[in-house]
């Protein structure tokens, strides 16, 4: 499962057999918390989160590039959520994100702003947390980046215990940001 090394353009076997291992770990409900690293790996494990939420994802990100949020997994687990009505908070370091056409994910989240399940925020004059990104969702499941250059990440999908911690870190960088959309 640990797909630690970076790999910059990976297999199409690599990624699905990483696809098969994250499916089983979200079907299961499992507490194992597992690493990865790389956009496309990210981009598996947040679109399986998002697939799997039923109330709440909580995002923060530097900016959304599209590096990540461009791809077809991270597309597909988004609109899937949004389908159910998951609500979204996110929190952006880059307030320009949300304005230039950049991330495909970025397009859909404010498709559905006027709808209320999306709320986008930017952090002000916080610069400790200028490289944080991580993810949660319904009090259990979470992406928590270590490493913000190769997108080196710790995850789960059912860790009640850590998705806590990083909730409250979340909540404290709410209370420092202002609403954007």
């Amino acid at each position: 499962m640990d797909n630690s090394k970076i790999i910059i353009n990976p297999k199409e076997e690599d990624l699905l057999s990483f696809m098969a291992k994250v499916e089983l770990l979200a079907n299961s409900k499992s507490p194992i918390v597992f690493p990865n690293r790389g956009s496309k790996f990210a981009a598996i494990v947040l679109g399986k989160i998002f697939s799997c939420a039923k109330n709440n994802v909580y995002i923060k990100a530097n900016n959304f590039s599209g590096e990540i949020s461009n791809e077809d997994n991270y597309i597909d687990g988004l609109k899937m959520a949004l389908s159910k009505s998951v609500n979204f908070t996110i929190i952006v370091d880059d307030e320009k994100c949300v304005s230039i056409n950049v991330s495909k994910g970025m397009q859909i989240l404010l498709d559905y702003v006027d709808y209320g399940l999306v709320k986008i925020w930017h952090i002000k004059n916080n610069t400790d947390n200028i490289n944080l990104n991580f993810c949660i969702a319904d009090k259990q499941m979470f992406r928590y980046e270590t490493e913000s250059a190769t997108h080196k990440a710790m995850c789960s999908f059912n860790d009640e215990k850590r998705t806590l911690i990083i909730s409250n870190i979340f909540r404290n960088l709410l209370k420092e940001s202002i609403l954007l959309k």
